[in-house]
């Protein structure tokens, strides 16, 4: 671990830095090093994150803490080994008890169980880590000797409310809450948040997380996820609203959305044209009779180049699982024709079908494949190749269906067909190509990122990977590329200017008309970036309306204005390089929960045109030269907007046009002075218009509606 040596992280507790090197990471660390394909500056990077999360965590070694995090990947990045990591450096560190909120079924947490018994190597290690599953109040007098003698415990369970309060149960006794504890919630968006904060009550898993830390005395809850809509978008004062964040970026070799759906998108996307006969009838489309002879193909590449290891392909087409059956049933009688066919003779025209498939397949892999064996080493070989090959890998809950987490793959190509069961959280092997063609009427930004499967580290053959999808799913995923990209481009600006989580202004870039998370978890409304935002409800604290009078003054100290005048008004206009308006008179002005501006919002759009180059100077208005304007409130709220000249006609030299049409086509920020009349209270509004401009538009954009 030679680049994370002397690495200095900001700590949520002065006292307390995290030990980077422990027996336990050196362990780890040892283990990893026999993953041939795992470089030493990747293994380096796992261990420095973890370092990172863990030093914002509670100080382990006093009596109380609590601290709520949010750990965030992108999708088939590895999030299983970075917070294995995270769990030794936390036993290195004090942590005595780790628990793992480990899948909603239990073929996942008992895949999660498995890796995590091989990399700890738990089992063989009882004096020094000791695992549980599911415990029970059963299990205390061995967990409490356990330890009472130094040891460390880790727990998996299952996301279930049941299994959730018998470990609440277990650790609410005295001798066992009082041990520092670590929770991580695995894919910590789904089912955890409170999908009953609508109605005012609390949801039953959502219930038994947050009695479970009721119970410890000193705990860090994280939640680790690609997708965190949901853990972004809820009520920044829910217990599960993150006090803190850290992107964890991929790996070498990793292919993720920007591979698939950025400028060499041609080279991956196919296009099916006609889904209509899929579920129906007795064949299937012509272009997933071709995605099965790119993948046939694509098998016999990687066994001449020598890769031995899995190929698979994925077919998602419906959450139905009716639909299931019938496509596992056509893709197995196709297989069988095809293996009839390559078994004749080569000159024998019963082999004519498959050949003409298999040679587009070839042209179409050769496009992107250099050096490419010959098409006739290709024919050759996928004889070979549909012998390995397991057509009938139907993925669901039937009792014919099966999961990739539990059953043995004998074979080196594999075809799985499903839906809901593959949606997250379940890895598929070498998967090469995937045929998606499942869509829904309302579309969720973080349930439909998580079926992105053919995601992950590909590199080695990302050269034979291909998807067939519908132009639409196309349309969505690159719109979804686009909203991912901008907000993890946000959270790395604010993490380096030290912006914390909770003042985060949650703006999330998202086109189509697609929902972030479920409805019932977060509620979010559109935000328009452009036309106007204007503050009309006002701060009449003392201590905030004299802190903005102050910041307004200095600014206009520091910077000359000119007196600019419009009929028979005179303002003040400052016009300034957007940064420096951002920087010296927005970021410092103070709002509180009487406002209704939507000023981080405001302000993070207008960071967004800086940071793009649309938005270079912006106009700054002290109305009225700076003399107080007398605004009646009424419920609470003001117009602090002057209307035109309502005697006057427009071709009159003294004619005022109004506020609101004196920006000239240009971005502009009206500060005004405003005198409430019934208290005599002097304070500010600020008005900003940014123009309908294809400049100044960076589309949809939605916020959190609180």
């Amino acid at each position: 671990m030679s680049e994370i040596l002397g690495l200095d992280f900001s700590s949520s507790d002065e006292e307390y830095w995290p030990i980077i090197i422990g027996s336990e990471s050196n362990r780890l660390d040892k283990f990893l090093k026999e993953d041939k394909e795992l470089s030493d500056r990747a293994r380096d990077k796992i261990f420095a994150t973890s370092a990172k999360i863990l030093s914002q965590c509670p100080n382990p070694r006093k009596p109380y803490g609590s601290k709520t995090g949010l750990v965030i990947g992108k999708v088939q990045s590895g999030k299983t080994s970075q917070f294995i990591s995270l769990i030794s450096l936390a036993i290195d560190n004090g942590y005595r008890i780790v628990i793992i909120f480990g899948g909603r079924t239990n073929a996942l947490l008992g895949q999660n169980n498995d890796r995590l018994w091989e990399y700890l190597d738990l089992e063989k290690r009882p004096d020094r880590v000791s695992p549980f599953s599911n415990p029970t109040t059963a299990d205390h007098s061995e967990m409490l000797a356990i330890l009472e003698g130094g040891n460390t415990v880790v727990i998996s369970v299952l996301k279930h409310q049941g299994r959730i309060n018998d470990l609440n149960d277990l650790l609410s006794s005295s001798e066992l809450s009082i041990y520092p504890t670590l929770i991580i919630d695995d894919e910590g968006d789904q089912v955890t948040p409170n999908t009953l904060v609508n109605k005012g009550r609390k949801s039953s898993i959502y219930k038994a997380a947050m009695d479970l830390r009721s119970v410890l005395k000193n705990h860090a809850f994280l939640s680790i996820t690609a997708t965190p809509q949901a853990n972004l978008l809820i009520r920044t004062w829910d217990v599960l609203s993150p006090e803190f964040c850290v992107l964890v970026e991929p790996g070498e070799g990793y292919c993720g959305g920007s591979t698939f759906f950025g400028v060499d998108k041609e080279k991956f996307l196919r296009n099916i044209s006609n889904t209509a006969s899929l579920e129906t009838g007795d064949g299937l489309p012509e272009e997933v009779i071709n995605a099965v002879g790119t993948f046939l193909v694509g098998a016999a590449i990687r066994s001449l180049r020598g890769d031995k290891k899995p190929h698979s392909m994925l077919i998602h087409t419906s959450s139905r699982t009716n639909d299931h059956e019938v496509v596992t049933r056509k893709v197995r009688a196709l297989i069988q024709l095809w293996r009839q066919a390559l078994s004749l003779n080569d000159d024998d025209p019963g082999n004519n079908g498959i050949k003409k498939i298999l040679k587009a397949a070839y042209d179409d892999i050769a496009s992107t494949v250099s050096p490419c064996p010959s098409w006739n080493q290709i024919y050759q070989q996928s004889k070979h190749e549909i012998r390995q090959l397991k057509e009938d890998w139907m993925v669901n809950s039937l009792p014919q269906g099966r999961n990739p987490t539990t059953m043995p793959r004998r074979l080196k190509n594999n075809i799985y067909i499903g839906g809901n069961m593959l949606d997250r959280g379940v890895t598929i092997d070498g998967l090469a190509v995937t045929v998606i063609t499942r869509t829904s009427k309302e579309q969720q930004a973080d349930t439909v990122e998580q079926r992105a499967r053919w995601y992950g580290y590909k590199e080695k053959y990302l050269d034979v990977c291909r998807i067939y999808a519908t132009e639409d799913i196309f349309e969505t995923f690159k719109e979804l590329q686009i909203h991912e990209d901008d907000f993890w481009d946000s959270l790395r600006r604010n993490e380096e200017q030290g912006i914390p989580i909770k003042e985060w202004p949650r703006l999330f870039k998202l086109g189509l008309q697609i929902k972030p998370t479920r409805s019932n978890v977060a509620a979010a409304r559109t935000y328009y970036g452009t036309g106007w935002t204007i503050e009309h409800k006002v701060s009449i604290s003392p201590e905030i309306t004299s802190n903005n009078l102050q910041v307004i003054k200095r600014f206009l100290t520091k910077n000359n204005g000119r007196i600019i005048k419009f009929g028979n008004v005179e303002h003040l206009l400052v016009r300034i390089p957007a940064q420096d308006a951002l920087d010296n008179l927005l970021s410092k002005i103070i709002f509180d929960e009487n406002t209704d501006w939507d000023h981080p919002y405001a302000t993070e759009y207008l960071q967004r045109l800086i940071l793009r180059k649309k938005l270079d100077e912006i106009d700054v208005l002290l109305m009225s030269k700076g003399d107080f304007r007398e605004r009646t409130p009424n419920g609470g709220r003001i117009q602090p907007m002057q209307g035109h000249s309502p005697h006057r006609k427009a071709s009159d030299p003294d004619y005022y046009p109004g506020d609101e049409h004196l920006h000239q086509g240009r971005v502009q920020l009206q500060v005004h002075l405003i005198r409430l009349k019934d208290s005599g209270i002097e304070t500010t509004a600020l008005a900003l218009y940014v123009p309908p401009k294809s400049q100044y538009d960076m589309g949809r954009h939605v916020v959190p509606n609180e």
